[in-house]
């Protein structure tokens, strides 16, 4: 059987026709879970169910389990996206405007609950177990949300409000990837927490990432636009004092443009802040490493991949 991200979304599309529900849930169903499948058509990979499929690959377990808790991760993260983003007021002009944002919401909840009954489907004895991990991860991921809504207003806007959030968001979701996974394949509930833990920090890292290669871009970042605490922000307020802390207050103030983006990148560089960042980023990929080494993961060479991502961009790129 194609353990490929391609089959992952084919075996969810089957899935998603034989439940019962209105057909018009069903097309914005589609449309949530097309981020994923057009990533994979456009690139032939998205992370979301690669690397649950990298992990099940390594325990060489059936195929068809993997497929089936790869989908379960993709429908448990379109849940979260797109409810994500009506609470950020930031979906898609095209399903949404003409839906609204309150359909955003009830197809992420559809989402969740298709994601969870889908694990009964494809893999019966650990569904119980599994499902506790999804639970577990969407409460903690309500918090995470919670402190990413209070974005840049929160008391103390520094590294630990950062990094609370991210665990609690991106890095509960990967964990819960992970640990899923492990289950499925039978492992300990010992060795999955150690599954969780490199989900986990993967996530953190994963969202660092995407921070960086947001606002150091040729194109106007949502981080930035919308006022989000991202990474080199946090690490800006945290790092910085007295005229330099002032100045980046006075550009986070200014004009929501591309423009004014280059210009707090700039001040960043020059304020040492992305060196700084660079660190962090550095800290994540070495946790990451010594986890793959003690899970006898070092040959997979999807990890080996992902760690070699450079921390920044060698220049301003559209991603």
């Amino acid at each position: 059987m194609d353990l490929s991200a391609s089959h992952v979304f084919q075996t969810l599309e089957a899935y998603l026709e034989r439940q019962s529900c209105p057909g018009t849930l069903q097309v914005l169903q589609r449309a949530v879970l097309s981020k994923g499948s057009l990533a994979v058509q456009a690139d032939g990979h998205w992370p979301i169910v690669d690397f649950p499929l990298a992990l099940h690959r390594a325990l060489g377990g059936d195929p068809a389990v993997g497929l089936g808790v790869a989908g379960t991760c993709a429908m448990f993260y379109g849940f979260a996206d797109v409810v994500d983003d009506a609470q950020d007021h930031d979906l898609t002009a095209v399903p949404w405007d003409a839906w609204g944002w309150e359909q955003a919401v009830n197809t992420g909840l559809a989402l969740l609950f298709e994601s969870l009954q889908y694990l009964y489907e494809v893999a019966p004895q650990a569904a119980p177990a599994i499902v506790e991990v999804f639970i577990r991860a969407g409460r903690t991921m309500t918090h995470g949300q919670h402190v990413d809504l209070i974005g840049q207003d929160v008391q103390q806007p520094g590294w630990q409000s950062y990094l609370s959030a991210v665990e609690r968001k991106s890095g509960a979701s990967f964990g819960a990837y992970a640990q899923a996974i492990a289950l499925a394949n039978g492992q300990s509930p010992e060795t999955a927490m150690v599954y969780q833990d490199l989900g986990r920090s993967l996530g953190v890292l994963f969202q660092m990432l995407n921070d960086t290669y947001e606002l150091w871009n040729d194109r106007l970042s949502s981080d930035f636009e919308n006022r989000r605490l991202s990474l080199p922000i946090a690490l800006g307020f945290e790092q910085l004092q007295g005229a330099a802390r002032q100045q980046l207050v006075s550009v986070l103030s200014g004009p929501r443009t591309l423009e004014t983006q280059h210009q707090l990148v700039d001040f960043l560089e020059a304020s040492g802040v992305k060196g700084y960042a660079t660190l962090r980023i550095e800290v994540y990929r070495r946790k990451i490493e010594g986890l793959v080494a003690q899970l006898g993961l070092s040959g997979v060479p999807y990890l080996g991949r992902l760690l070699e991502i450079p921390a920044f961009p060698q220049h301003h790129v559209a991603i």
